[in-house]
């Protein structure tokens, strides 16, 4: 095995890769997980609302004034953002930059026409690919960028040659690629105390989203600015990182598996200390979130 890990958004980024042995399979795992943890650090360059030269940055100091053109990957990652805060009702909400800056607390992010307001406040134009924020709006994608990164890695990693590793941002978001030597899958731990379940993947991504021990959460409800209320914590099971990143979010504001959701996702929502399961499951991955630990 070949161990990778960097710093970005925030959190730790790792990537562990199985190879063949030897002095050269392990140069060309560490090859490729050099060159996707590189990746990652690119967006977090580019996407990083903290960084002051990120293209997130440069939107939240110029868009609100008119429209700004940007790159067909972030616009295309932007899109993402404004069909899942569609599917969840505002539950994830990419403009909701102001509210975690604390400069629109509370219900005045609703008062003012911006988070999770129905119209959504991020106006894209697909034939100019230009960005336009609304109503005092400013971007945040920290509940969506750790899957977009990730998806970018694994595609550097499958570029490589790699058939076997697993990859994580913060242990909230993971990608399994194959499964480890002699077995049929990669068991990930999610979660603490009472809240912690088991997944076993392949070939499958997994996001976590919950209250941490003491009641501690980083997760707003975008709505209204409040912590979410309606349950523990989100898992969300998928082929896209990016995709269970931000429903992983959504599940854990809402308390339930919307009807929008995607058929291609597998969702669990932790309530009164009881998982409720929705969804897909098929050979390449296998759900236990039923079984808690201690």
């Amino acid at each position: 095995m070949v161990r990778l890990a960097r710093p970005a958004m925030g959190t730790r980024f790792e990537v562990v890769i199985a190879h063949a042995g030897g002095a050269r399979g392990a140069r060309d795992a560490r090859a490729a997980g050099e060159e996707a943890l590189g990746l990652i650090g690119e967006w977090h360059d580019r996407l990083s609302a903290f960084e002051a030269g990120s293209m997130v940055s440069r939107l939240n100091r110029d868009a609100g004034a008119g429209p700004v053109a940007v790159d067909q990957e972030l616009f295309d990652l932007l899109l993402a953002c404004e069909r899942i805060r569609r599917a969840s009702g505002g539950a994830f909400d990419a403009a909701r930059g102001a509210i975690t800056r604390g400069r629109c607390p509370g219900a005045a992010a609703r008062a003012t026409g911006g988070m999770g307001a129905p119209s959504g406040s991020i106006e894209l134009d697909s034939a100019a690919t230009t960005v336009r924020l609304l109503d005092g709006a400013e971007i945040d994608l920290g509940a969506i960028a750790k899957g977009g990164a990730l998806d970018a890695a694994l595609e550097a990693l499958l570029e490589g040659g790699v058939t076997s590793a697993l990859l994580h941002g913060g242990a909230s978001t993971i990608v399994a690629l194959g499964a480890p030597p002699g077995s049929e899958a990669w068991t990930v731990r999610l979660g603490e105390d009472e809240g912690a379940a088991c997944v076993r993947l392949r070939n499958m991504c997994v996001s976590y989203s919950g209250v941490r021990p003491g009641g501690a959460g980083h997760v707003i409800d975008p709505r209204d600015g409040g912590a979410p209320r309606a349950s523990e914590a989100g898992v969300c099971i998928g082929a896209s990182a990016l995709e269970t990143d931000a429903w992983a979010t959504a599940l854990m504001v809402l308390g339930f598996r919307p009807a929008e959701m995607g058929p291609g996702l597998a969702s669990a929502v932790l309530r009164d200390g009881a998982w409720s399961i929705e969804g897909p499951a098929s050979g390449t991955i296998e759900l236990d979130l039923k079984e808690t630990h201690a």
